[in-house]
C-alpha cells in the first residue's frame, strides 16, 4: 500500500499482512508480477479494472471482496461564515441516512454498473474488515 494509506490501519486491526511503499505506490503494480517485495496491491471496485487495462500482466482476484465502510473524506472550506463543525453534523447526518434507506448501494449501481457485472461483485465471498478507532478531524 502506499505510504500513509488509511487502508493501512485497516490491514492492521484485521490482522492483514501488508506492506508500506515508501517510493510512488504505483511502483507496486511493477513489482508484483516479478515477486520482489509485493504479491498484491489492494484496490477498489472503481479502480480496479483500469488499473488492469494499465497493467495488464496482473491478475484480478475472482473470489473474494474485501468491504469496510470508510473511504470518503469530505474537506470543508475555512473560509465564509459558517465553521465546519456546522457542516459536519449535516454530512454525517446526511451520509447515515443514505447508508440507512440504500441510497449509497444504488448510487454504487448506478455509476459503476460495468465493473460490478465484469467483476462478479454478488458472487464473491466477501469479507468485513473491522475499522480502526479514529478521531474526528478538526
Amino acid at each position: 500500500m502506499g505510504k500513509g494509506w488509511f487502508d493501512v490501519e485497516i490491514w492492521k486491526k484485521n490482522g492483514l499482512k501488508y506492506k508500506e511503499s515508501s517510493g510512488s505506490w504505483r511502483s507496486i503494480f511493477k513489482m508484483i508480477p516479478h515477486g520482489r517485495d509485493y504479491n498484491y496491491i489492494s484496490r477498489g471496485v472503481n479502480e480496479v479494472l483500469a488499473d488492469s487495462k494499465q497493467y495488464p500482466k496482473l491478475d484480478i482476484e475472482k473470489k473474494l471482496l474485501f468491504n469496510y465502510d470508510h473511504d470518503c473524506y469530505f474537506y470543508l472550506s475555512k473560509a465564509g461564515n459558517h465553521s465546519a463543525s456546522q457542516h459536519q453534523d449535516v454530512i454525517e447526518k446526511a451520509m447515515i441516512h443514505a447508508q440507512k434507506t440504500g441510497l449509497i448501494k444504488r448510487l454504487i449501481k448506478k455509476h459503476w454498473p460495468q465493473a460490478l457485472d465484469i467483476l462478479n461483485v454478488d458472487s464473491r465471498i466477501e469479507i468485513h474488515l473491522d475499522l480502526p478507532k479514529t478521531e474526528n478531524v478538526g
